[in-house]
């Protein structure tokens, strides 16, 4: 039997190893692996971790910024923007920083997106075509 069914401390339960060394211990060595934000439960005996998303997520680099020129770059690095029609046209784009569209595409990615779109949509009506 291993030493957890035998009543013996097992070398993967945290119960024994908070035991041994004892709540305060615990919750100083889960703030030294996770940070400051441990507390402890309302009995006093089982240190909680509290997670923030504050802390988490990273804060949107301001607008009108290089890495974000406007409202609708905000999710280029994720590929789910829209690129921007004039952001690159003769005269550019009359929105400024309130522009919906993404201004950090390269130039030519709204056409090269709209031809994708088009031979998918080309090649959905030939699988439809075959099957029927």
């Amino acid at each position: 039997a291993n030493g957890s069914e035998a009543g013996g401390s097992s070398c993967c339960s945290t119960a024994d190893s908070l035991t041994g060394t004892g709540t305060g211990a615990a919750v100083m060595q889960l703030e030294e692996e996770f940070g400051s934000p441990v507390l402890q439960d309302t009995t006093g005996q089982t240190p909680c971790l509290v997670l923030s998303l504050d802390a988490a997520v990273p804060e949107n680099p301001p607008l009108g910024s290089a890495e974000r020129p406007t409202v609708g770059s905000s999710c280029h690095h994720l590929g789910f923007c829209r690129p921007c029609a004039h952001a690159f046209g003769k005269h550019g784009c009359w929105n400024g920083v309130n522009c919906e569209f993404c201004h950090l595409c390269i130039p030519g990615e709204l056409k090269r997106r709209q031809k994708e779109k088009r031979a998918l949509h080309h090649a959905m009506k030939k699988v439809e075509k075959l099957q029927f």
